[in-house]
């Protein structure tokens, strides 16, 4: 019984949220599709012919919806507002980071610039004025990618809205995991896995959290009155 109850809730969270799943399957298999037809790290250079353009200042800038200032933004918004969905989203990013410390110490795949270094063809990948090189065999998968992917994935399942915030915050999410590719930080790989780790990782705290919906001391805020 607990088992087809588990399953209901999770095939009415898709149904409920189709705008985002749909629209994040549909970026998941092109994303697949593309890894399949280049050859690794193509896509770093890809985005060099960038350089110099707006999109360096505008991908520097995404990537900070996914660091700390951001993060604990966010969850000090939910705290005033809610616990249960506060305590949901910190339970989220610490499954995400140490999914994340796991996955990259396990798999030990190497940064693109240190691949690149490897090759001889460092001076390929041109680098955003500003951004650090990252180094070291810490690329798979991609931490930015599953947290984002993991914060807004949870927002957009909490959001009455469901249309328009599914698709916003599948693009913020999005911006995130793209970013880490422009700016030389991550490959497509680590991204794609980063971004179905975080997805997964959202979705399961959030059917165990729904659990506390019905109980009012869990749906209180710092500014409810007790």
């Amino acid at each position: 019984m607990i088992r087809k109850s588990t399953s209901n809730s999770f095939i009415q969270t898709l149904q409920s949220n189709k705008f985002f799943f749909i629209g994040y399957l549909v970026l998941s298999i092109v994303g697949l599709i593309i890894l399949t037809q280049i050859t690794w790290g193509d896509e770093n250079l890809y985005f060099v012919r960038f350089r110099k353009s707006f999109l360096d200042t505008a991908f520097s800038y995404l990537t900070l919806l996914a660091e700390p200032v951001v993060i604990a933004f966010l969850l000090g918004y939910l705290l005033f507002r809610n616990y249960r969905k506060a305590l949901s989203l910190l339970t989220t990013i610490t499954l995400s980071l140490l999914v994340t410390w796991l996955g990259k110490d396990y798999f030990s795949h190497p940064r693109p610039a240190l691949f690149f270094r490897e090759l001889g063809r460092l001076d390929e990948l041109v680098s955003v004025e500003g951004a650090d090189i990252l180094t070291g065999h810490t690329s798979f998968p991609s931490g930015h990618t599953m947290v984002a992917f993991a914060i807004y994935t949870l927002f957009a399942l909490y959001s009455k809205q469901k249309a328009i915030s599914g698709v916003f915050f599948l693009l913020l999410a999005s911006s995130v995991g793209l970013s880490r590719i422009y700016l030389g930080h991550h490959f497509l790989k680590d991204v794609l896995a980063g971004s179905i780790a975080g997805v997964s990782i959202a979705v399961v705290v959030y059917l165990l959290f729904e659990k506390l919906s019905h109980r009012p001391k869990w749906n209180r805020g710092l500014f409810a009155k007790h």
